[in-house]
């Protein structure tokens, strides 16, 4: 449809062409997996097509091909409950508390301390930091000269909210956690 119709016989300025694998195939089968390369060696035969339309139409020294993804791939192969465990731990008191307060969006835990209270971030920084299901931390950057955003949070060894955008002073994560990113299959996979 985009080769021989949308292309040639519209000619629109913009096109948003979404090629909507590898996503499920690299959830389901881990990132390497016969499956999703299959889905990569598609998806770069029908860039080759169009690259041959555009050069057909005597556009593609004209055309700008920007390849983006929704999210990269990446996943946790641990399947922890960050909750549970910061209860276990002793720095949460309990699942409904308003102590400390997880958002999740799967990839990452935005963790809310009240009263951004600095013991008690720290305490949950160290313990994070710890353990193996941790990947990158953030917490609000570390002060810095001139302006300039600072890459460093206030806690040793995180990066600083402010690269990121979550560095608001009322409604913004005291620290932000990310799971290490696998080769394997998603505990999560898609199921149809």
């Amino acid at each position: 449809m985009l080769r021989d119709y949308v292309l040639p016989q519209l000619k629109p300025d913009v096109v948003i062409n979404w090629l909507t694998e590898p996503d499920h195939m690299l959830h389901l089968n881990g990132a390497g997996s016969p499956q999703a390369r299959a889905s990569i060696c598609n998806d770069d035969a029908e860039i080759g097509l169009l690259l041959k339309q555009l050069e057909a139409l005597g556009v593609a020294a004209t055309t700008n091909i920007i390849v983006v993804s929704d999210h990269g791939f990446g996943h946790s192969a641990f399947g922890v409950n960050v909750t549970a465990e910061l209860i276990k731990a002793g720095l949460k008191a309990g699942p409904d508390s308003d102590d400390v307060v997880l958002a999740s969006s799967g990839q990452t835990q935005l963790i809310h301390v009240k009263d951004r209270g600095r013991a008690r971030i720290h305490r949950i920084a160290d313990f994070l930091k710890a353990q193996e299901w941790t990947g990158v931390l953030f917490t609000a950057g570390a002060p810095s000269s001139g302006g300039e955003t600072p890459i460093e949070g206030v806690e040793p060894g995180t990066f600083s909210t402010r690269l990121i955008h979550l560095d608001h002073a009322e409604r913004g994560p005291d620290i932000v956690l990310t799971f290490p990113w696998m080769f394997g299959r998603s505990l999560y996979a898609p199921t149809a």
